[in-house]
């Protein structure tokens, strides 16, 4: 569980640390993003201390991300599951390979709210879908934990293409798995988001 919730915090860094005002309507700069070592888990004889810096990087890639939606972010997303619901006021996205700098990339959202972070994307041409909801403030024992992916459609019998993007607005209705809880959502999450 901690890797996914840090390959998640990475990519949509890596994603939209480009994202800022620019002169064209790309909405990407020229801005690099930060090295990958950045995101690499620390190591030692010392687990805990490990893991310590661990949740140091991840936060510090955390507060960037955030400082970045609050800067450019707009829209906004609502996420219901388990019978909770989470509300993002401002999101960040991503379309297109030019926009998101990887090959068969569609779109791309990320939001941070009260130390949780939203992510959805759509890959390989369309192909690929994933959707997850993540505790970074704690990602060794999280408070929430769920996740949609090509490797959980398997899983639950789940379409593909379970993120619908139509314009700036995405909706999804799909279980999830709760990774707390190592069980499905025992009725569909369902996902509004509104892209800026």
């Amino acid at each position: 569980m901690v890797g996914r919730c840090i390959a998640t915090i990475a990519a949509g860094v890596l994603v939209f640390s480009a994202c800022g005002s620019s002169d064209d309507d790309s909405g990407a700069v020229a801005t690099e993003p930060p090295a990958a070592a950045e995101t690499d888990p620390p190591t030692g004889d010392d687990p805990e201390a490990a893991l310590d810096d661990l949740q140091d990087a991840v936060d510090d890639i955390a507060d960037d991300l955030e400082a970045t939606q609050d800067a450019v972010g707009g829209g906004g997303a609502t996420l219901v599951a388990n019978g909770q619901t989470w509300v993002f006021p401002s999101v960040l996205c991503a379309f297109g390979e030019d926009q998101i700098g990887q090959p068969g990339a569609v779109f791309n959202m990320s939001a941070i709210a009260d130390g949780l972070q939203l992510y959805a994307s759509i890959d390989d041409n369309g192909e690929s879908h994933s959707l997850s909801l993540n505790d970074i403030q704690d990602f060794e024992n999280p408070s929430v934990a769920l996740t949609m992916d090509k490797f959980v459609i398997q899983l639950v019998d789940a379409p593909n293409d379970f993120l619908q993007l139509d314009g700036k607005q995405l909706t999804a209705d799909v279980v999830m798995i709760d990774d707390v809880t190592d069980l499905p959502t025992p009725e569909p999450a369902q996902l509004t988001a509104t892209c800026p």
